[in-house]
């Protein structure tokens, strides 16, 4: 089991240039988050995505998690579509890198998560495919170009941040304020009635989380 994982992780690391990026900008080890846990502020969300997605990797940049790698035996279009679900619930990394044997699929978290018939492989959330064998120069730069923003802008359409979750669950939350004030017969101030409503739906969220 620990030789799978060195092998993963010296995979990782010559494929992405990472050999010489140490914690806490490349957490390679559920053990190495644990170590800066405390000295990190996102070390429990990086366990916790670790854990969940059984990834193999974590760059982080300015401490903020940024870069999810994952390597799998094959790419399943149904498999990437839960873990592309699970990477922009959490709304912390932007990027989430799926390795299979030949291929390397890059995905933004700042898509909507695809529906049942959509194809996850499309170019409305894969940001870009990379053959491991003729585009070995271009994935040693891969992480340069998202600590320059470089990748950002080359695929601006696919990083709306008014696509994350956080948007989503407010726009949900006004969508339902503003149904629940017309179902609301009162004769009391609207202000008040506003007021109400979101103490109210600020106890559900927490209950929620």
């Amino acid at each position: 089991m620990v030789i799978g994982m060195k092998t993963k992780n010296n995979s990782l690391d010559n494929l992405f240039n990472l050999e010489d990026i140490t914690p806490p900008t490349y957490f390679r080890s559920c053990e190495e988050i644990d170590r800066f846990a405390g000295k990190t502020p996102y070390s429990h969300l990086m366990r916790r995505a670790w854990e969940t997605m059984a990834l193999d990797g974590i760059f982080c940049i300015d401490r903020k998690p940024t870069v999810y790698f994952k390597t799998v035996q094959l790419i399943d279009p149904e498999e990437i579509k839960k873990l592309h679900r699970l990477l922009w619930n959490q709304g912390i990394a932007t990027i989430l890198v799926i390795i299979s044997k030949h291929k390397v699929h890059v995905y933004s978290g700042l898509t909507y998560p695809a529906k049942e018939h959509e194809d996850i492989t499309s170019d409305k959330h894969l940001v870009q495919l990379f053959d491991i064998t003729t585009q070995a120069l271009d994935l040693s730069q891969l992480i340069q170009r998202v600590e320059t923003g470089q990748i950002y802008q080359d695929r601006s359409d696919c990083f709306q941040t008014g696509n994350n979750v956080d948007r989503f669950l407010l726009d949900n939350l006004a969508k339902t304020r503003d149904e629940l004030v017309e179902c609301t017969k009162t004769t009391d101030n609207r202000n008040i009635v506003y007021n109400r409503i979101h103490s109210l739906l600020g106890r559900l969220y927490l209950l929620a989380i």
